[in-house]
C-alpha cells in the first residue's frame, strides 16, 4: 500500500507539473483503489517467494549457528531482491522499471529487517540478570 501510494502521488505530481488538472481526481482515487487491488496481488506473487527464501535462509542459519543474524537475513534479502528485480523486467514497462526496482529494494530490506527483529525477540532465549553479570 505504501509503495502504491508513492506511485500515485508521483503520477499526480507529474500531471500537475505538466499543467493537466482535469484527470487529477481520477488518477488519485483510481491509483489508490484500483492500484491497491492490483498491486496487492502482484506484491503477494513477487513477495511470497522472497519471504519464503529469506525465512529459509534465516532458519538454516539459526539451525547451524544457533542464532538469527542480521547479516544473514539482509544478504538473503538482497539476493532475492536481485532475482525479483530480474523477474520484474519481464513484467514492468521500461518507463517505470527504475521506480519498481527501488521499491522492491525498499520492500525487501524493510521486510527482512522487521522480520529479523521480530524473530530475534521471539526465539532468542531470555537471559536473567545473573547471566549478564558475569
Amino acid at each position: 500500500m505504501g509503495v502504491n501510494g508513492l506511485f500515485t502521488v508521483y503520477v499526480v505530481s507529474v500531471e500537475v507539473a505538466n499543467g493537466k488538472f482535469g484527470d487529477i481526481a481520477r488518477l488519485f482515487w483510481g491509483g489508490l483503489v484500483v492500484g491497491t487491488i492490483v498491486s496487492g496481488i502482484i506484491a503477494y506473487i513477487f513477495g511470497i517467494v522472497s519471504a519464503a527464501g529469506v525465512g529459509l535462509v534465516a532458519a538454516l542459519r539459526d539451525r547451524r549457528k544457533g542464532r538469527i543474524t542480521w547479516r544473514g537475513a539482509l544478504v538473503a534479502a538482497l539476493a532475492f531482491w536481485l532475482l525479483t528485480s530480474l523477474a520484474a523486467t519481464a513484467v514492468v514497462p521500461p518507463q517505470g522499471l527504475v521506480q519498481w526496482i527501488g521499491a522492491l529494494l525498499a520492500a525487501h530490506v524493510l521486510a527482512a529487517a522487521v522480520c529479523t527483529w521480530i524473530a530475534r525477540r521471539l526465539f532468542t532465549p531470555i537471559r536473567s540478570s545473573k547471566d549478564t553479570r558475569g
